[in-house]
């Protein structure tokens, strides 16, 4: 039997800034979206799930990264960090959500 990734669900306080800055900085395209604030939910064909919860989480203690792909690693990471993430230390194809989940950037190929 195969498994494979579905999704990665994030729980998020500012799920607002969390939807614009998937669908605007990392081109992402939702095609759901359940519940009303503070209890939103969204889906991104591209693998993402945001959950919206009222109170900051342990996200890293469970979560140690999501993989990315992109045509542009750096123009990506450049984007997110001038969008509100963190440059991680070390690692120039990494950036960190506000959250604390750590994103690596990989090519395509």
């Amino acid at each position: 039997m195969k498994a494979c990734i579905n999704h990665t669900a994030i729980n998020v306080i500012d799920f607002d800034w969390y939807r614009d800055f998937f669908e605007n900085v990392c081109a992402m395209h939702s095609y759901r979206e359940d519940g009303a604030a503070p209890a939103r939910k969204i889906w991104f064909t591209e693998g993402i799930q945001l959950n919206e919860v009222s109170s900051e989480l342990p996200v890293r203690a469970a979560l140690d990264h999501i993989g990315f792909h992109s045509d542009d690693v750096f123009a990506l990471v450049a984007e997110a960090i001038e969008n509100g993430c963190s440059p991680v230390p070390g690692k120039p194809h990494w950036f960190a959500l506000p959250n604390g989940v750590q994103i690596e950037v990989k090519n395509y190929n």
